[in-house]
C-alpha cells in the first residue's frame, strides 16, 4: 500500500507483503480487469488445478470483497505454467488456455465480479499436437482471439456462430 501524499507526492510504502488469501493458486494464471465503475479493479485467479476462481475487488480502500466461484471444467492436471488467462479489452470475457485442450471462455460481469457463462473453443494445433505452453490475447475491438504456441499463432473470430470453426493460422515460426 502506497500513500501518495507522502514524500512530496512521490509516495511512501506504508504496507507490503500482506497476504490476501491462504490457498494454493494456479501458477502464472493471474489477471486483472477494470470494475464497471471505471475506478476499481477485479483481480482474478484460479485455484491450483481447479475450475474454482477467486475474484478480489481492489478499491482505493484496499481489498473490499473476495468472491469464490466454481464454473466450467478443470484444466488438465500438471498443465500449470503452460496456461495463460486474459480478459478481452472490454472486460466482458476471460479466456484460459490449456495445452492440448480447448480454450475456456467465460463471460464476466464487471459489476458483480462473477462469471455468468462458460464455453469452450476447440483448437486444432495443426502439426504441433503437443504444445507445452499456450498463450492468448484479444484484439482491441474484442473480435479476435489469438492463441499462440512456440510454432503457431492461431486466430479465432469471436463473432462467428462457430468460433472453433473460424480458426486460422496467422503466423508460423520459420526457424
Amino acid at each position: 500500500k502506497v500513500d501518495m501524499a507522502q514524500n512530496n507526492g512521490k509516495g511512501k510504502v506504508i504496507a507490503k507483503n500482506v497476504e490476501i488469501m491462504g490457498d494454493d493458486i494456479a501458477y502464472g494464471e493471474m489477471t486483472a480487469v477494470k470494475h464497471a465503475n471505471g475506478k476499481d479493479w477485479w483481480l482474478v485467479t484460479p485455484k491450483r488445478n481447479s475450475n474454482t476462481f477467486y475474484s478480489f475487488l481492489f478499491t482505493k480502500d484496499g481489498i473490499t470483497d473476495t468472491l469464490v466461484q466454481t464454473i466450467g471444467d478443470p484444466p488438465r492436471k500438471m498443465a500449470e505454467g503452460g496456461i495463460q488467462v486474459c480478459f478481452s479489452p472490454d472486460g466482458s470475457k476471460m479466456f484460459r488456455t490449456n495445452p492440448q485442450k480447448a480454450v475456456k471462455m467465460y463471460d464476466f460481469d464487471r459489476q458483480s465480479g462473477y462469471f455468468t457463462a462458460y464455453d469452450s473453443i476447440n483448437v486444432d494445433y495443426h502439426n504441433y499436437p503437443n504444445p507445452v505452453t499456450t498463450w492468448c490475447a484479444v484484439s482491441p475491438n474484442n473480435r479476435f482471439l489469438y492463441v499462440t504456441t512456440a510454432l503457431y499463432v492461431f486466430q479465432f473470430d469471436l463473432w462467428a456462430s462457430d468460433i472453433s470453426a473460424s480458426q486460422k493460422i496467422v503466423a508460423e515460426w520459420d526457424g
